[in-house]
């Protein structure tokens, strides 16, 4: 059953988005490509394809701050992917930290509303 107080995208008041920003928000899981690797870690290998999947759900979103949280989120796991060992991806998380939380923020509430 559709959740009243999310009809048209819309939570208390919340942003709405067009039915393409969130079809393509839901197709997100599409966009990663499966990635076979032997370890667990966000960096390397994994890290370039959640880039790659936030990068190509930007190119379809029309909403521009919604649009620059994908992009900002795409470029903190292009340069996760860069690195190979935990102490290197620990400083690049603390060095795009601040920016990734924001953006994180930003297209996880735009997740929950496209449904």
């Amino acid at each position: 059953a559709e959740n009243p107080a999310a009809v048209n995208g819309a939570v208390n008041g919340a942003k709405k988005y067009s039915e393409e920003d969130c079809q393509a928000l839901r197709e997100l899981d599409d966009e990663i490509p499966d990635v076979k690797s032997s370890s667990s870690d966000i960096f390397g290998k994994k890290a370039a394809a959640y880039s790659e999947g936030y990068a190509a759900t930007a190119k379809k979103v029309k909403d521009k701050k919604l649009k620059k949280a994908l992009t900002t989120l795409a470029g903190f796991y292009d340069d996760l992917s860069d690195v190979d060992n935990i102490a290197d991806a620990l400083a690049t998380t603390v060095k795009g930290g601040k920016a990734y939380i924001k953006a994180n923020a930003t297209w996880a509430k735009a997740a929950a509303l496209a449904g």
